[in-house]
């Protein structure tokens, strides 16, 4: 069913994830029918289609960029409206507060 030089790749993959080819062989069968897409996909476009007649806020990706930079986690947050700097334990760095 393999060429012999499909079944040494195999045989080699097997044996770098530390598998006997059969048990390898069924874990990649079982990751590839996992990703099978399921359901028909005539009905999955019909649900695209009836969600696009919906508008949605939404930013365009470069403003969205421009958001994340501003308003990142680990920093700026005296940016942030009502939203202040507080010290608790001198171990810790200082934490946000929302007013």
């Amino acid at each position: 069913m393999m060429e012999e030089r499909d079944l040494r790749q195999v045989e080699q993959m097997a044996k770098t994830s530390g598998k006997t080819v059969s048990a390898w062989v069924r874990d990649v069968l079982r990751e590839a029918y996992s990703r099978r897409p399921t359901g028909q996909p005539k009905k999955k476009l019909e649900a695209i289609r009836a969600a696009s007649q919906y508008a949605f806020p939404a930013t365009d990706i470069e403003q969205r960029h421009e958001l994340d930079t501003v308003f990142s986690f680990d920093r700026d947050f005296d940016k942030l409206p009502g939203v202040t700097r507080i010290s608790g334990r001198d171990d810790l760095p200082d934490l946000p507060r929302l007013l």
